[in-house]
């Protein structure tokens, strides 16, 4: 919390005006089956229409082949990063 204070960022769960989702990276469905479709620009583009006015942190994970250290598969964190690079999402 020091560090949260002197840097003047808000903290995840502690500043109410600052809402986490991690609704856009969903390769599987909420009952653990696989959904591809959960990682594309359709379902980006229209989670980005649905959202409240303010600010929400979009959490997925983006990190290079190799690199990602969840045990999210590299296909997927390929397949974000595509997605989150179209034009159509910027």
């Amino acid at each position: 919390m020091e560090a949260v204070r002197r840097l003047g960022v808000p903290l995840r769960d502690d500043d109410h005006a600052i809402r986490y989702s991690g609704e856009f990276f969903y390769a599987q469905s909420r009952r653990g089956e696989a959904w591809p479709e959960g990682i594309s620009v359709q379902h980006l583009v229209g989670f980005l229409a649905m959202l409240p006015e303010g600010v929400t942190e979009l959490g997925c994970e983006s990190a290079s082949d190799g690199l990602c250290v969840s045990s999210v598969p590299d296909s997927e964190v390929a397949g974000a990063r595509r997605v989150l690079g179209e034009e159509r999402t910027r």
